[in-house]
């Protein structure tokens, strides 16, 4: 299942594609795709 997340930097915030991956028991987030930065709301 892949989602879109938002990453807060101290440049802005950044959209990126992540995958929920299950590995040693757990569920982990992985960043596979960067979208781009968000600058207010709207993506650029």
């Amino acid at each position: 299942m892949s989602f879109t997340g938002k990453i807060k930097k101290h440049s802005g915030t950044h959209l990126e594609k992540v995958k929920s991956i299950f590995e040693n028991g757990q569920t982990r987030q992985k960043i596979y795709r960067h979208i781009g930065k968000e600058i207010e709301r709207k993506p650029v």
